[in-house]
C-alpha cells in the first residue's frame, strides 16, 4: 500500500513494507539448501593450520639460507657468521656461496650517499660481478633498517649486466631472497648489510 501525505503544496509518496514481503524472504532464506560441514575435516584443516596450502613446501630450498638476523649479527645455515665487528656485508652468489663484500677499500668506503640514503657503490667494488658467471638474474640488496635506494650509476652497472636489482630493508630482502631463491634456483643472489654497520 502506498499512501502519499500533502505538506505545504508538495506530495511525498510514504511506502509501508507489507508484512507478507518480511514473511516470503524468511521463507526463502530458509527454504536454502545449507551443506553438511564435517566436524572432523574442519578440525584437522584448523590443527594443520597453513602448511596444507605452502605450495613450494616441495621445491629445494637454496643452499645458503638465513638462519638468524639481529642489527649486528647474520648466522647463515652453512653455519659461518658475520658481525659488525667485521665490517662487512653479507653476499650470496646463486643461493649457493657465501662471500663477505668489503665496506671499505683502501681506507674508502665503499658506500657513498649514506647521509643521503641514496647508496652508490664505486664500480671498484662492484667488480666481482663482472667477474662471476652465470650472472644472476635478480640481486636483493638490503641496505639496513631505513628506506635507502641505490643510485642512477649503481642501478644502470647492474642492468648494463642484464641485472635486476630488489632494494629493499635487509630483513625485507632477506624474505625476498629466501622466496625468490625457491622459485628460481640458481638465479637469485643476495648483498645484505648488518644495520648497526650503516648507522654507526
Amino acid at each position: 500500500m502506498i499512501r502519499t501525505s500533502i505538506r505545504r503544496g508538495a506530495m511525498r509518496p510514504s511506502i509501508y513494507l507489507r508484512p507478507r514481503y518480511v514473511h516470503s524472504s524468511l521463507v526463502a532464506f530458509k527454504d536454502r539448501s545449507i551443506e553438511q560441514v564435517d566436524i572432523d575435516k574442519l578440525t584437522k584443516q584448523r590443527e594443520n593450520g597453513l602448511s596444507d596450502f605452502d605450495v613450494m613446501s616441495d621445491l629445494p630450498r637454496p643452499k645458503v639460507q638465513i638462519a638468524g638476523f639481529s642489527n649486528d649479527t647474520i648466522q647463515l645455515s652453512t653455519g659461518e657468521k658475520i658481525t659488525k665487528d667485521m665490517n662487512i656485508a653479507c653476499l650470496i652468489f646463486g643461493g649457493e656461496q657465501a662471500f663477505g663484500w668489503k665496506l671499505n677499500n683502501n681506507g674508502e668506503s665503499n658506500l657513498k650517499g649514506l647521509e643521503t640514503g641514496i647508496i652508490e657503490f664505486p664500480p671498484s667494488s662492484l667488480k666481482i660481478f663482472e667477474m662471476v658467471e652465470p650472472k644472476p638474474e635478480i640481486l636483493c640488496i638490503g641496505l639496513g633498517n631505513r628506506s635507502r635506494f641505490i643510485g642512477p650509476k649503481t642501478r644502470d652497472f647492474f642492468s648494463n649486466l642484464g641485472m635486476q636489482t630488489e632494494v629493499s630493508s635487509t630483513l625485507v630482502a632477506i624474505d625476498n631472497y629466501e622466496l625468490l631463491g625457491t622459485e628460481r634456483p640458481g638465479t637469485v643472489s643476495a648483498l645484505l648489510f648488518l644495520p648497526d654497520t650503516l648507522e654507526k
